[in-house]
């Protein structure tokens, strides 16, 4: 009951009057100031995971977007960085940080090694997936019915993208495979695996919309497994009927 409570909640933004919150509630008119951000690794075998979170983070604080949080799956990073390690708790912790009274939209990035079961959190001895239920219940307690882009890179990621994860409206998730197809990664001469790779690609070059940055992505992706002659990982995405076409942020 405090779940559904919490969902019925109007959203309410700092300084917004109210014909603002409405249309910022359905992702009209947001600022980078708008967006909360939280980039997580959840694997420590590569570089390349705390590279995308790194990069990401950079361009978007480019832009203006300054509520960002990053979370790291290497000890050694976090001490450098100040990042907290990503675990259940933190994730959670994380999330309600970045949706305070000046956020009208939250975006989630998390990258690492998973299955069908979820994304694999190599720190969390206790709970080491992030399951679809896990990422849904977090996101509602704190983002509640405010636009949400959720990326996931793994393999078998679609699977997260569950009847559960698609019945909020206002939600955009990008899954870098299917449920039943594994997303390569990289090569040791490459800074990001290649969902993510394709992603980054796609914003250098100017795309407006999630919508959009999906759609340029998708070629990239194919292109490389093509060329190095491995299966298909055949992304999937949810663009919520609510924010067909939510902005990337600066855009």
């Amino acid at each position: 009951m405090a779940l559904l409570a919490l969902c019925a909640l109007p959203l309410r933004i700092a300084g917004a009057d109210t014909r603002e919150v409405v249309q910022l509630s359905l992702g009209v008119g947001l600022t980078p100031a708008h967006w909360g951000v939280l980039l997580a690794a959840g694997h420590n075998d590569k570089a390349n995971y705390d590279y995308a979170t790194e990069d990401i983070a950079e361009r978007l604080r480019r832009v203006g977007v300054s509520n960002v949080r990053v979370l790291t799956a290497t000890p050694e990073h976090a001490d450098r960085s100040g990042a907290a390690l990503t675990t259940h708790d933190e994730i959670r912790a994380a999330f309600a940080r970045i949706a305070g009274p000046q956020t009208a939209a939250c975006l989630f990035f998390i990258t690492s090694h998973a299955n069908r079961r979820g994304i694999f959190l190599a720190l969390d001895k206790s709970q080491q997936y992030l399951t679809a239920r896990d990422l849904d219940r977090y996101v509602t307690e704190s983002c509640g019915d405010r636009p949400q882009v959720l990326i996931l890179s793994g393999c078998y990621s679609g699977a997260m993208i569950t009847t559960a994860m698609t019945r909020h409206p206002k939600r955009i998730v990008l899954a870098s495979a299917s449920p039943t197809t594994v997303s390569y990664g990289a090569t040791t001469t490459e800074r990001h695996l290649n969902f993510e790779r394709c992603l980054i690609k796609a914003y250098d070059a100017g795309v407006a919309t999630w919508r959009e940055m999906f759609e340029q992505a998708l070629p990239c992706v194919e292109e490389r497994e093509d060329w190095l002659r491995v299966p298909a990982s055949k992304p999937e995405a949810y663009i919520g009927p609510a924010v067909p076409n939510l902005r990337i942020p600066g855009r």
